[in-house]
């Protein structure tokens, strides 16, 4: 397994100009000397070719892979207009991830506030055209279990299987599946291509049992770190990415 840092981690900083995304980049290969970097969709301050082409110069330079982008789509939109929008937003980032050498694009279902009986086979339609277009390009896309659609372990397995393209796979969030954590994580770990190694206080999920499980099912993938606390977020994820290259040295 290798460890990377979501830059959710500090969407406070970036957000509030603090910090750059390239600053970020820096910051996982010269102070936490990451294996990778998983860049969220709104961070990159523009997707322009120019800009991805001199992202990718420091990547390489820095030795970093970036292990995903994580675009914050939403499949379960009330029309058909706005989901034919989330799909052409999915397609771009998955010409962009191309582009960058990352191999997985995250992605969400979605949540339908009004019709979710109808609304949910369009979600598997749009996901499935999307797969199609990763395909196509060579990124895997990985459903990340994040509410909604993907409430619970049965309903992102259901989705799957539904799509069933080996272009569709899983990016597991260690930290929501709620008060059932270890189960659920089990449940869908044999499916992830990336996992989100959710941190919102040191002592909250037990990374130990979580790397077991994670042995067990001989995940070789990347440990993404997301730091999702109200601490100050590089200190932080600074001591999260200490305590979880610890359980890997274990």
């Amino acid at each position: 397994m290798k460890l990377a840092a979501s830059s959710w981690s500090v969407h406070r900083a970036l957000e509030d100009g603090k910090m750059t995304q390239q600053d970020f980049i820096l910051k996982c290969s010269r102070e936490w000397h990451l294996d990778g970097v998983e860049l969220l969709d709104r961070h990159f301050p523009r997707p322009t070719k120019n800009y991805l082409r001199e992202l990718k110069r420091i990547c390489t330079c820095e030795g970093l892979t970036i292990s995903c982008i994580a675009v914050s789509n939403d499949f379960g939109k009330p029309t058909a207009a706005e989901r034919r929008d989330e799909v052409d937003k999915v397609r771009k980032w998955i010409e962009a991830a191309a582009f960058l050498g990352a191999p997985v694009i995250r992605v969400f279902a979605g949540s339908a506030q009004e019709r979710p009986e109808q609304i949910r086979p369009k979600m598997v339609e749009n996901l499935r055209r999307c797969s199609d277009s990763g395909e196509e390009a060579g990124v895997i896309l990985g459903l990340e279990n994040h509410g909604g659609f993907t409430q619970k372990p049965e309903d992102l397995l259901n989705i799957l299987r539904e799509v069933d393209s080996k272009w569709l796979m899983h990016v597991l969030d260690t930290g929501n599946y709620g008060d059932h954590s270890y189960d659920s994580i089990e449940k869908t770990l044999p499916e992830a291509v990336h996992v989100h190694a959710k941190v919102i206080k040191l002592d909250g999920l037990d990374y130990g049992r979580i790397m077991t499980l994670l042995r067990k099912y001989k995940y070789q993938g990347f440990l993404s770190v997301e730091y999702e606390g109200k601490g100050e977020e590089v200190g932080e994820t600074s001591r999260a990415i200490a305590m979880l290259r610890g359980h890997l040295r274990q």
